[in-house]
This record gives C-alpha cells, sequence and structure tokens, in this order.
C-alpha cells in the first residue's frame, strides 16, 4: 500500500496541457485516510488528506467533483478505516486530550485525530508493529503502544 502523494500545482488546466512546468510541488508522506464533504468558510465541497506531514484541504465546485477526486486518490493509496473513538484513559503526561477523536487505519499505520477542529490534527500515530497489545477490555477496545 502506498502512503505518499505528490501533487503537482500549474497556473491554469493550458500550462498542464502544454507541459510547462509546476507553480508548485507538494509532497506528503504517511498517508492515513481522507475526511470529506466537509464545509470549511465560504467552501461547500471539501476533503482533507490526513498525512504526517500536514493535513492538506483541498476544495470542489461540486460534490460530484469530490467525490471523483477521493475515488481517484483512493484507488491510487487505497482505502482507509475510520472510526470515531472517545479517548478515556490515556498516559498522565500525554499531549492528548482525552474525549471525541477519530481513529484512521490504514495499511500497517494508525493516527488519532482530533475531531474538534477544522482540519483535523494528528494527535498521535503508529505503526502496527509498535502496539504492545490490543483488544477488548470490559466491551471497550483497547490498545497500548509503547
Amino acid at each position: 500500500i502506498s502512503d505518499r502523494l505528490h501533487i503537482s500545482l500549474y497556473k491554469d488546466l493550458t500550462d498542464y496541457h502544454r507541459r510547462q512546468s509546476e507553480k508548485q510541488t507538494i509532497s506528503l508522506e504517511k498517508f492515513f485516510g481522507i475526511d470529506s464533504d466537509l464545509v470549511l468558510e465560504k467552501e461547500r465541497h471539501v476533503m482533507v488528506l490526513i498525512c504526517q506531514t500536514a493535513p492538506l484541504l483541498l476544495a470542489a465546485e461540486t460534490r460530484e467533483e469530490l467525490v471523483a477526486w477521493e475515488v481517484t486518490i483512493r484507488a491510487h493509496l487505497g482505502v482507509e478505516r475510520q472510526f470515531h473513538i472517545r479517548l478515556l484513559k490515556v498516559p498522565p503526561l500525554s499531549c492528548v486530550p482525552l474525549g471525541p477523536c477519530k481513529l484512521y487505519v490504514h495499511g500497517q499505520s494508525l493516527c488519532i485525530t482530533s475531531d474538534s477542529s477544522l482540519p483535523p490534527r494528528i494527535l498521535a500515530s503508529w505503526d502496527v508493529q509498535d502496539l504492545r497489545r490490543f483488544g477488548l477490555i470490559e466491551g471497550n477496545f483497547c490498545f497500548e503502544v509503547g
């Protein structure tokens, strides 16, 4: 599963078709997932690419265009699993807040993002092999990392 995304920005579509040089290139590493169909300020159709490097917001003019981009990105990078979670216990000196969050699982990586900020902020991330143990405890899914 790929986990890197390179985006080339052009001044306009004409420059792209003429194979002109890009205006800017953005490289994002450690892709975790997509949070889509958000409304942010004046933009109605926004998706956020959740990456370790930084979250990237992309806006589309229509919902159909947004879905087409999402399908294309997921076709190349794979589909993640998303879970709305509530953090009940964290280590005493942790900077991760308790409360509602979102867990993304993509390939062999997982991350927790804030549920209250736009764009979502990565609070913590791990590779699956870093999990010491995981499973159900008293009806709750728990995992220990370290």
